[in-house]
């Protein structure tokens, strides 16, 4: 039996998904997006950093690149995608990050999966479910879920990871960052500064197509 916490959350996230609307996407092309992406600049910073540590520990532990990746996978989802776009939704960036923890919980990351992949796809018309890394052979999503599941496998279960599953991991935090964020910026006329600043992009127009920085 469903717990009746959970039946709550998964009811909350089917009606924001239903609240999803043209009207709503449009205002948060407005002043609001601006608003809510350039306060992401921390969390971007931090995500660099995860990423720097993941590479670092790399030749002596395989095992803690994939851990770090896939937290830097996590921040990216939650704090830079799902917080600014449920900000433009409720017009409240401050209350974004307590309703995105109310939603998917602060471990419930199959949630976050479920609420980015609806609102990627009618906020800037990204669709993990199709979108495909270059050098992949499946879904983005598919291999988020993957590399999840090979972070509960390392923390849960003790498992071992070789370094190709390393490399193959730093590929998806890169792809997460420089080419999921970086497009959902980009559909707002923004951009990532080298010091992790969101900065307005004067250059992009709606009829261009995305260019992976």
């Amino acid at each position: 039996m469903m717990d009746p916490d959970e039946y709550d959350a998964d009811d909350a996230l089917d009606r924001l998904r239903e609240s999803i609307s043209l009207e709503a996407v449009n205002y948060f092309k407005g002043e609001l997006a601006g608003s809510a992406l350039k306060q992401a600049s921390s969390s971007i910073i931090r995500v660099r950093e995860v990423i720097a540590e993941a590479e670092r520990v790399r030749p002596v532990s395989s095992s803690a690149t994939v851990l770090f990746t896939a937290t830097a996978v996590e921040i990216t989802l939650k704090k830079l995608i799902l917080e600014p776009l449920i900000a433009g939704l409720i017009h409240n960036s401050s209350a974004a990050p307590l309703i995105t923890t109310a939603l998917v919980g602060n471990h419930a990351l199959h949630r976050a999966r479920e609420l980015a992949v609806g609102l990627l796809k009618e906020a800037a018309d990204i669709d993990l479910k199709v979108h495909i890394r270059k050098g992949a052979t499946g879904p983005f999503l598919n291999e988020m879920k993957a590399l999840a599941a090979k972070r509960d496998g390392i923390i849960h279960r003790g498992e071992m990871k070789d370094d190709a599953e390393a490399a193959n991991a730093l590929l998806l935090a890169d792809e997460m960052m420089n080419g999921v964020f970086a497009r959902l910026a980009w559909t707002f006329d923004l951009r990532v500064g080298p010091l992790g600043t969101i900065e307005t992009w004067a250059g992009n127009s709606y009829g261009k197509p995305f260019v992976r920085p």
